[in-house]
């Protein structure tokens, strides 16, 4: 095997039987694949760590180690499992279970969220799985929609653990320091500012204060950060968008919330019932100490209601019915209407239709390179810079976006729409996936050539000035953009054929916020209406 270059590196097919296949998602410093074992068809995620050299090798060598004894140790229901460990001269691989229900996010209408019922379930396990990871004295540190998956059921799994560190041993617990997570989900605390004035001054003079003394000398709690991260995911789930940018005086959406704090009775807040709203300011104390602990999350009235979705010890009833619910909210905001249907000699449980999408999967030795959708970013060591600035470009995009998000779409894809798609759902389903597939619904297919399709979406892309890179010979595009939450936004739209005259377009994320990629997609795909394939209702099929 050859040793890692800056273009390319060579990978084997297989890893301890288990065939690589396509890229599935990307952790801390990594990619993540499927991988399939060829006798028992057992299907597994495999993530790639290339192995460094330089200066920093040695460092990001021991937080890998750090990451894989960390995970190792961790055995929940809610919970990624970690299954083995193997390296060779170029990588190391992480040998996982696979969430065969992809990103719960991706099946979230962006600005809309998911029925109360629906984020109470998914909060539950998700306060089940940090409740165990706290209790072996470990704080995630990463919590975000992207690390937020479902298996097969549709039950929540928490994973990547790539941030992840000790923060209590034998009883002993120890302050962190070391800065890092997603600036819309990370803590107040951890972003070096410290809000001191108290509830009722903030009332009385609406105004904010910063301790300058504790700028760049802060110290946290690593249970405290996780907590206030799981409730912003909460916010997510209920509105479709996080409620800031960043919590920082830099965000006139926090300043707001801070200032009006409890009475923060404006857009979107406003959406919220009075139970989860406060149970929300609770979690979402600025002062740490006055933060919600589980066992007070754990004790609210909003936490304690029934659900008829869920089981006494958490889990998922019904995975049929918690597949629909998901399902037709996103046909109900009109977000399946933006997927074309699919021709009617294809089915997404077809062998010809998997063969199609696996085409580029490796089933020999392959390489990375320039030209390749499989390009390993280098790890970074380092988090987004809270305090910088979005570039010109990047505010250019969120302009565009939320231009475009207000337009109404004037596709007509029968069988997408909501009574048409919640026709599709009492057919034949027998599995949550049946429903809702592991793939991602940024997709559409269109009978255009491809290079026309190719130039099309990158003039769609300029206009929108998206940061890009087109590889004709590849048919594929590369977006490396910063959303509007200033968070990275990387991905690729790649061009497959079908047959007869048809192409697949998949628009394919590999790090962000699955909402902000949704909402890219969408914008994209409005912009190109004229080239979305349009079939019949009865042409649909899904099993």
């Amino acid at each position: 095997m050859l040793k890692p270059s800056t273009n390319t590196v060579l990978y084997p097919k297989s890893i301890k039987g288990f065939d690589l296949k396509e890229t599935i998602g990307e952790g801390t410093y990594g990619k993540v694949k499927l991988a399939i074992n060829s006798t028992t068809q057992e299907q597994i995620a495999i993530k790639l760590v290339i192995k460094r050299t330089g200066s920093k090798a040695e460092q990001e060598k021991q937080m890998l180690v750090k990451e894989t004894v960390i995970h190792r140790a961790l055995r929940h229901e809610n919970i990624i499992r970690m299954l083995d460990t193997h390296e060779d001269a170029s990588f190391t691989y992480i040998l996982m279970e696979y969430a065969a229900g992809g990103e719960l996010f991706d099946k979230i209408a962006p600005d809309i969220g998911v029925e109360e019922d629906l984020a109470h379930f998914y909060f539950i396990q998700l306060i089940a799985g940090l409740k165990y990871i706290h209790s072996r004295g470990i704080a995630h540190r990463d919590l975000k929609p992207e690390n937020i998956l479902l298996d097969e059921s549709g039950n929540l799994k928490i994973s990547d653990f790539g941030l992840s560190t000790v923060f209590m041993h034998k009883g002993q617990v120890r302050p962190l320091t070391s800065v890092c997570g997603s600036p819309p989900y990370v803590a107040p605390e951890v972003c070096f500012i410290i809000l001191t004035m108290s509830i009722e001054d903030r009332i009385s003079s609406h105004q904010y204060s910063i301790d300058i003394s504790k700028i760049h000398s802060m110290n946290y709690v690593g249970t405290a950060v996780d907590i206030w991260s799981a409730g912003v995911i909460l916010f997510v789930l209920l509105i479709g968008n996080t409620p800031w940018d960043e919590p920082t005086m830099h965000s006139e959406e926090f300043v707001a919330y801070v200032n009006q704090t409890p009475f923060v009775r404006f857009e979107p807040w406003d959406r919220l019932s009075g139970d989860v709203l406060s149970l929300l300011l609770g979690i979402l104390n600025v002062d740490p100490k006055k933060r919600y602990t589980i066992t007070d999350i754990e004790a609210h009235e909003w936490f304690n209601r029934p659900n008829s979705i869920m089981s006494e010890d958490g889990r998922c009833i019904d995975p049929l019915v918690l597949a629909t619910r998901l399902m037709n909210k996103l046909a109900a905001a009109g977000e399946m209407d933006l997927v074309s249907v699919l021709p009617n000699v294809y089915s997404l449980s077809q062998p010809e239709f998997t063969a199609s999408l696996h085409r580029a999967s490796h089933n020999r030795t392959a390489s990375i390179n320039d030209d390749d959708d499989d390009d390993i970013e280098p790890p970074r060591l380092r988090p987004v810079s809270f305090s910088q600035p979005i570039p010109a470009r990047a505010r250019d995009l969120q302009e565009t976006l939320d231009i475009q998000a207000t337009q109404q779409s004037q596709m007509t894809q029968a069988g997408w729409g909501m009574w048409g798609y919640r026709d599709t759902l009492s057919q034949r389903k027998r599995h949550f996936v049946d429903i809702c597939p592991s793939v991602r619904l940024a997709r559409f297919y269109s009978a255009w050539q491809a290079n026309e399709i190719l130039g099309r979406l990158a003039a769609t892309l300029e206009r929108f000035v998206v940061p890009h890179h087109t590889y004709k010979r590849a048919m594929k595009i590369n977006i490396n953009a910063v959303d509007r939450r200033k968070c990275p936004l990387y991905g690729n739209i790649c061009i497959q054929p079908m047959g007869d005259g048809l192409q697949l377009v998949i628009f394919r994320k590999s790090k962000g916020d699955p909402l902000e990629w949704r909402r890219l997609f969408k914008a994209v795909a409005m912009e190109n209406q004229g080239m979305v394939f349009v079939g019949e209702r009865s042409a649909y099929t899904h099993s």
